[in-house]
């Protein structure tokens, strides 16, 4: 989890005048195949199932109490991360956090 590029955080969003927060989940998965890479990821991207991201997210609207909501708005740039020396797959999912004032 990272801050989202652009804007990462944005004020007056709420009557009372909260924020709503951008973040940024990221996922790789190894790439000795893509394909296979492709089926390792495409769990973790579906809307359901146990290993959706944003099931997960969205399981947890208050995230312990520290938001007022919680929603996955996308799931974006889809493909080849290099890092280091290895070639990864994967993709990052756009979250937006609503909290209070």
């Amino acid at each position: 989890v990272a801050p989202a590029r652009g804007a990462f955080g944005t004020y007056h969003e709420t009557f009372d005048g909260g924020m709503v927060w951008h973040l940024c989940v990221r996922l790789y998965v190894a790439r000795w195949d893509a394909e296979r890479a492709q089926d390792l990821l495409d769990p973790y991207i579906a809307s359901s199932g146990a290993k959706s991201i944003l099931v997960a997210v969205e399981a947890v609207p208050h995230l312990g109490g520290v938001a007022s909501d919680v929603r996955v708005v996308q799931v974006q740039d889809y493909g080849p991360y290099p890092i280091g020396n290895i070639d990864y797959v994967g993709c990052e999912w756009l979250l937006e956090i609503l909290t209070d004032n």
